[in-house]
């Protein structure tokens, strides 16, 4: 992932710089976890840890969870769990000090995804490894929808991560007003 800031006045409501990252595995739950280190926007220099759950996409390609960890766990989420109002980020390869910026979309129950971005998304309907896909502009990002706590909405909230077939990573984040 490169810089980004989502909508919200909250001072860590994105990360600047995500770097020297480690990852785990717990033997005990078999969970993955991505952890590094990050600043935030208009935040200087100040930095912290973070800790993100990782996932491996139905082809095999690792994706961290939009949100940072905070007890989460996968679970074999139903459509009508996923519907509703979206910020999504869609990374690029570019090294800059610029921050991506999110798109507001909404993915309604026939699968459709409309507003300033467009295109399909679909849950598998044997889903026992919770494989998702999100297709934007004709590119299909494989990856995973995960209920995460969002601590700039302060609730938990619906998230979808994904890569596409050349590496482009898609955060997908549920706007609950």
């Amino acid at each position: 992932i490169g810089n980004f800031v989502y909508s919200g006045t909250e001072e860590r409501n994105g990360y600047i710089s995500p770097g020297h990252n480690s990852t785990y595995f717990d033997e005990e739950t078999g969970q993955y976890y991505m952890i590094f280190h990050t600043r935030f926007p208009d935040n200087g220099e100040y930095h912290s840890v973070r800790v993100h759950q990782m996932f491996f996409t139905e082809t095999g390609w690792p994706v961290i969870a939009p949100l940072r960890y905070a007890g989460e766990v996968i679970d074999d989420y139903t459509p009508a769990q996923v519907v509703g109002d979206y910020s999504a980020l869609i990374f690029n390869k570019l090294i800059s000090d610029e921050a991506s910026t999110p798109q507001v979309i909404k993915l309604s129950k026939n699968g459709q995804i409309t507003g300033d971005l467009s295109g399909n998304w679909k849950i598998a309907d044997e889903n026992s490894q919770y494989d998702a896909e999100v297709e934007i502009s004709e590119v299909v990002y494989k990856g995973k929808f995960i209920s995460c706590w969002d601590e700039n909405q302060h609730k938990q909230v619906m998230t979808f991560t994904g890569t596409s077939e050349s590496g482009i990573p898609l955060f997908i984040v549920k706007n609950e007003g």
